[in-house]
């Protein structure tokens, strides 16, 4: 299983593992270093995900926690940051761990979240684990 990994969970993560389980039919998950269990997307997230194809239909946010990083195969933090929290945090699953870089769009309007889908659809295109 391939887990992606954000902040808040309810853009990045949450749409790079819904576009890498459609590309690939390899199962991913999302979690978020911060994430409040059940928040949903919002709309600005929704809008431009749907646009860019990925389907957020019933995705909520999940807390990382230590048995979701041990299952994962690979865990593709969203940031340098996010990455090297983990790797800090989580020495046993350091070796898991790859570094996307994908701009937090948040407060930034409707562009912006436009402009994470696709980059988040390239990002996952390029990935070489999973």
């Amino acid at each position: 299983m391939v887990l992606f990994i954000d902040s808040n969970d309810v853009c990045r993560a949450a749409a790079a593992a819904a576009y890498h389980e459609s590309l690939t039919g390899v199962p991913a998950a999302h979690a978020g270093m911060a994430a409040e269990t059940g928040i949903e997307p919002g709309g600005l997230v929704l809008d431009a995900a749907q646009q860019a194809g990925i389907d957020l239909e019933g995705v909520s946010a999940v807390p990382v926690n230590a048995e979701l990083l041990r299952s994962a195969d690979c865990i593709c933090a969203v940031t340098a940051a996010i990455a090297e929290h983990l790797r800090t945090d989580y020495p046993e699953i350091a070796h898991k761990v790859c570094q996307l870089e994908i701009p937090d769009p948040f407060g930034q309007g409707a562009q912006a979240y436009a402009d994470c889908m696709q980059t988040i659809c390239e990002q996952v295109e390029a990935l070489t684990c999973g």
